[in-house]
């Protein structure tokens, strides 16, 4: 059996419901694994995916408060302290890194009540806290690994050059990041390609098929993403408006919420929207599904992405999709075959793109039947928990 420990920010996601399913496939490839995060979401206790109490024995805080408290409620609060071989090794660890005093007893309040346990890999979640805990993999660990999922290698460039030299493996979702990743000096080498996986038996066609629509009919395009200015949101508004103005009838839904909420709002009155656009704030994913279902195509104007749950999910559920070359994009959706790319910061070819799958209804559906089959085929969770498990064997024997 590998032990690995997955160094989190925040857990769980409550978008991410597939989570206990994967952790339990996991073990039955032969890895146990434990979540060490600086936050405990105790706001998914009431969601039933999240409800079971062994998914919650594999959750470790390493917040110094609940760590202090827990120190506390001990009766054999030596016992952390006769780890001795543990601390020297972690008081190294912090001369090397250059910790002041007072991080140095911070961190040793965080890490006592469990640093005992020893891990055959600890696996950063994400970039940005393997540099802030890049110690807990040199003292508990025998591997490290980190993952690169969102933006911060262009968001940050140049920051995680130092993390490509001291991580001993990399995981990286999409082609697009190693390509930004070797921009950024990573030599290569070392690292493995895994994709997102979706939970394709939550996320599903609904069981009714879809009558085809034609222009006299009223069409629901669905996008959830955030408020941010990745998601090039001005782009799919005005493409929405150019496709109004052509006579067309959609009825715009948008699942999210953000910074930039005003900003959206202002947009949509500027552009006339008001009776075409409906924001529907954050949803949990039972909604979301539903309104996924019901939905007749999804969209996703981003600028910058580097892959997208949202699209994966669409997909799973049988929506065609149209989205734009950004990132990681083209390595989710197939064009012609899945949906449509069309050119990011280009609202006229969003809407050209929109309009060619919307004069075509037969092949609205068809696309929808290949990009469920696509997602099921190709991101399942057992297919990426397998691909994960042999990544942590061949990280651990070689």
């Amino acid at each position: 059996m590998i032990r690995v420990a997955i160094i989190s920010t925040s857990f769980p996601d409550p978008s991410h419901n597939y989570i206990w399913a994967w952790l339990q496939k996991m073990l039955y490839e032969g890895i146990e694994i434990n979540i060490l995060t600086e936050n405990i979401n105790r706001n998914t206790l009431n969601n039933p995916y999240f409800k079971d109490p062994a998914l919650w024995e594999r959750i470790i805080s390493i917040n110094r408060v609940d760590s202090l408290e827990k120190l506390l409620k001990s009766s054999i609060n030596l016992y952390y302290l006769r780890n001795v071989n543990v601390l020297y090794k972690l008081f190294l660890v912090y001369h090397t890194y250059g910790y002041g005093l007072k991080k140095k007893i911070y961190r040793t309040f965080e890490y006592l009540p469990w640093i005992s346990k020893n891990y055959d890999i600890v696996h950063y979640n994400y970039p940005r806290i393997a540099v802030r805990r890049l110690e807990i993999g040199k003292v508990i660990g025998r591997k490290t690994l980190v993952s690169f999922r969102g933006q911060d290698l262009t968001f940050y460039p140049g920051f995680f050059n130092s993390l490509f030299k001291e991580i001993d493996h990399i995981h990286f979702i999409s082609r697009h990041l190693i390509d930004e990743a070797v921009k950024q000096g990573y030599s290569g080498g070392k690292h493995s390609l895994i994709p997102p996986m979706v939970d394709t038996g939550f996320y599903e066609p609904p069981y009714i098929e879809k009558k085809h629509k034609n222009k006299n009919n009223e069409f629901v395009i669905l996008t959830c993403a955030r408020f941010y200015w990745t998601k090039g949101w001005e782009y799919a508004l005005k493409a929405i408006q150019i496709l109004i103005t052509k006579g067309w009838k959609i009825r715009y839904l948008i699942a999210g919420d953000g910074d930039l909420r005003d900003a959206i709002i202002y947009t949509i009155h500027q552009l006339g929207l008001q009776d075409h656009v409906e924001l529907l704030g954050w949803l949990d994913p039972y909604m979301y599904k539903d309104i996924m279902q019901a939905s007749d195509l999804y969209l996703l104007t981003s600028v910058e992405e580097a892959f997208n749950n949202s699209v994966l999910q669409a997909q799973a559920c049988g929506l065609p999709i149209v989205c734009t070359d950004a990132g990681g994009l083209p390595e989710n959706v197939l064009d012609g075959i899945t949906g449509k790319i069309a050119e990011r910061r280009n609202a006229w070819d969003i809407a050209d793109k929109i309009e060619f799958l919307l004069e075509q209804p037969d092949l609205m559906a068809r696309m929808g039947k290949n990009a469920r089959e696509h997602v099921v085929e190709k991101f399942n969770i057992d297919k990426i928990s397998r691909e994960f498990a042999l990544l942590y064997n061949q990280l651990l024997y070689g």
